[in-house]
């Protein structure tokens, strides 16, 4: 069977809590199942894939959308479409995985015969947003409950971080049905997976899916020139392979006509009908086995560079960095005195009354206002008023320099009725004023701060409508990353490349957070090693131990400390009572000795240590880079697709066999622009070679 011969068109385009039929008229898929073009059934009747010598193979996709497919075809008389609809269901049910990083997928068990880095067990978020589609409208027609809660599963488990299916980057949110890096971004698996997640908020009326689904059809029609070949559609973004003549009929036209459904943006539709035309055109049709046989040579020459051994991949950390570390530092108990002591040591080379400086790029954060009685005075205003004290202007001068890149809080504020909208609105416009932007926030006791944010009792920082609210105006600022308190974790390496194979992926350290007004942005983790206790600088011995440190150079991951490098625990407990400032001899001898020994693994290249916007900041960029290499007779050309800042590039690095051979442009809506300053890099650690971009100027293109 011809899958182009059928007609698979937008069919129920409704936001009603009742789901009813599914958005496109997938029953002629019925014949096409039936038929054995996948791989025909298992002994129980669930569909399943035929692949090649690895035999009859199950994936959550192709039972999901049979479900769908005989629900939509079956009415109340219809009691064998209805048994062979449940039959999949249940499939879907007792198939989830109920442990591990995966809990809440449907694990594919089989290695990807086309995207060959997917070996097995690996999840789809297509496979997740078919699934709980085909699972509500079952609960819904059936009544049965157990469709119900795996749906809630598996819409908890598309968005946990641990699973790589979603890219949320700014205002976007990408869905990603072939988890890689560089992503694919294919544009029917994103759409299909969003479509689980509208239905998922139409059921439940969760204001979080309603704005995620609504983000990523956003990000969706955002890009749509970006599938446009000119002549057809492509599949994905990476390869940007030209999509068959069923995909163009009966994939990507309707999914955009419904998509202008929902979301009533007539773009949509403008680019459905060029897809369609285009579909009809024989000219089209030419170009199109044309593209089709380009790319099959493109990969085959690809391929035999992979077994030539010249395989270009974007290394982990900057070379020739194993892993990556910040020291995330609050700010309480210093003052610009002691900080300028704190941060000669740790961040210049010159002489200080502990030694030689550690050149260590440590970060650090501040305070805006204090009450009249707080201890803290790190601030820029003094007090609650006006002024800009001469403190404050250092403090300014060194968050401008990136010094002092987080902000904790607005400041300590002992009365909560101290705190407003309208201080929140002085500091900021303050910070704009001199040229700065405050990309990460960390929250601040006691429970007076009503200014924090998260959902502690009492806080208002993102309760629309309370008097403490500001989010929207921090948001608007450039916060894009939040710590709200409750992201204390006690396993220092996260995100790790080589993971412990007890804990799997283990920890992210940035995951998508929904503030209570319904804004997106993300929450990091920090490493906090002592339990539930606040740390303080008499645990920087343990934090910084040595196992610690080994276990994440050998993992090949990422670590943000939680310190409070002023401040020594006087007594067990919590509140004020139980902390009090470092005395004037500051560091104790085994203290030193961590950092020395930290000091030490960075210039060994063993540790990327960076402040922790910058060490946010680069593992959001490598997270969404998209690229491709292009092999031409000078050398290889590694082309870079558009990415949101330039200078987001610096310090990036390229293995590869001929780095003098090898180049870095980026593909831009202005077309190809070479970045001009790179440098070829000697083998590192595993013995490869490899070009890296250089800072500030590397973020330089020439056109």
């Amino acid at each position: 069977m011809n899958p182009e011969s059928l007609d698979l068109p937008a069919l129920h385009c409704s936001l009603d809590e009742t789901l009813g039929d599914y958005y496109q008229d997938v029953s002629p898929a019925i014949d096409l199942v039936e038929s054995g073009y996948h791989g025909g059934f298992d002994d129980h009747g669930v569909a399943v894939i035929r692949l090649g010598d690895h035999g009859s193979v199950y994936n959550a996709t192709i039972p999901a959308q049979y479900a769908l497919a005989n629900m939509l075809t079956a009415h109340v008389d219809d009691q064998r479409r209805q048994e062979i609809a449940r039959i999949q269901l249940d499939w879907l049910v007792s198939n989830q995985a109920t442990a591990g990083c995966m809990a809440g997928c449907w694990v594919v068990e089989y290695d990807n015969p086309k995207y060959t880095w997917l070996r097995q067990p690996w999840t789809s978020s297509m496979a997740s947003g078919n699934a709980i589609s085909a699972l509500l409208r079952g609960w819904q027609q059936f009544g049965d409950d157990r469709y119900r809660a795996a749906a809630d599963r598996g819409y908890e488990a598309l968005h946990d971080p641990r699973t790589a299916l979603v890219i949320s980057n700014g205002d976007e949110l990408w869905y990603e049905e072939y988890p890689g890096n560089p992503p694919l971004h294919v544009l029917n698996g994103h759409i299909y997976s969003l479509l689980g997640v509208v239905d998922y908020a139409r059921v439940t009326a969760d204001a979080g899916a309603h704005a995620r689904w609504r983000r990523a059809a956003a990000t969706t029609l955002a890009h749509l020139d970006d599938f446009d070949l000119g002549f057809w559609s492509a599949y994905d973004l990476r390869f940007r392979e030209p999509v068959s003549l069923h995909y163009q009929k009966n994939v990507h036209v309707p999914l955009l006509r419904i998509l202008a459904a929902l979301t009533g943006e007539e773009r949509f539709t403008t680019v459905a009908d060029r897809w369609e035309r285009q579909f009809r055109s024989p000219l089209s049709r030419a170009r199109l086995q044309i593209a089709l046989r380009v790319h099959g040579r493109r990969k085959r020459r690809s391929a035999a560079a992979a077994a030539a051994g010249t395989v270009i991949e974007l290394r982990p950390f900057p070379y020739p960095f194993r892993a990556a570390l910040a020291i995330c530092n609050d700010a309480d108990a210093l003052t610009v005195a002691n900080f300028t002591r704190l941060y000669r040591f740790l961040t210049t080379s010159e002489q200080t009354e502990w030694g030689p400086g550690l050149s260590l790029p440590v970060g650090g954060s501040f305070f805006m206002f204090s009450s009249e009685d707080s201890p803290n005075t790190f601030t820029v205003f003094d007090r609650l008023s006006d002024t800009i004290t001469a403190g404050g202007e250092f403090i300014l001068d060194c968050a401008r320099r990136g010094v002092l890149d987080v902000l904790h809080t607005y400041g300590c504020f002992t009365d909560e009725r101290d705190f407003n909208r309208q201080l929140a609105r002085r500091a900021l416009d303050t910070l704009r004023e001199r040229g700065i932007t405050i990309e990460t926030w960390v929250n601040h006791g006691p429970p007076s701060n009503v200014q924090c944010l998260g959902s502690r009792h009492g806080w208002q920082g993102d309760t629309a409508g309370a008097p403490g609210y500001h989010a929207d105006l921090l948001v608007d600022h450039g916060v894009r990353w939040v710590w709200t308190g409750s992201e204390i974790v006690d396993e220092f390496v996260l995100d790790a490349v080589r993971p412990n194979r007890r804990r799997r992926n283990g920890q992210a350290l940035v995951e998508p957070y929904t503030l209570r007004d319904g804004q997106e942005v993300r929450h990091f983790f920090r490493y906090g090693g002592n339990g539930a206790l606040t740390p303080v600088l008499d645990d920087l011995p343990e934090q910084l131990s040595r196992q610690n440190l080994d276990g994440l150079v050998r993992e090949g991951g990422y670590a943000i400390v939680y310190q409070h490098l002023a401040v020594r625990r006087v007594r067990p407990g919590f509140g004020a009572d139980a902390y009090g400032p470092v005395d004037d001899a500051w560091f104790r001898p085994d203290e030193l000795a961590v950092l020395r020994d930290l000091a030490r693994r960075r210039d060994e290249g063993e540790i990327w240590v960076a402040p922790t916007t910058h060490l946010l900041r680069y593992h959001d960029a490598r997270t969404r880079l998209r690229w491709e290499v292009r092999r031409e007779d000078e050398g290889d050309l590694i082309v870079i697709s558009d990415p949101v800042h330039a200078e987001d590039l610096a310090n990036f690095t390229f293995y590869c066999n001929h780095p003098e051979r090898t180049r870095v442009a980026v593909q831009s809506g202005h077309g190809l622009q070479a970045i001009t300053e790179t440098r070829s890099n000697p083998a590192d650690a595993n013995g490869r070679e490899s070009i890296t971009i250089l800072p500030s100027r590397g973020a330089r293109l020439d056109g």
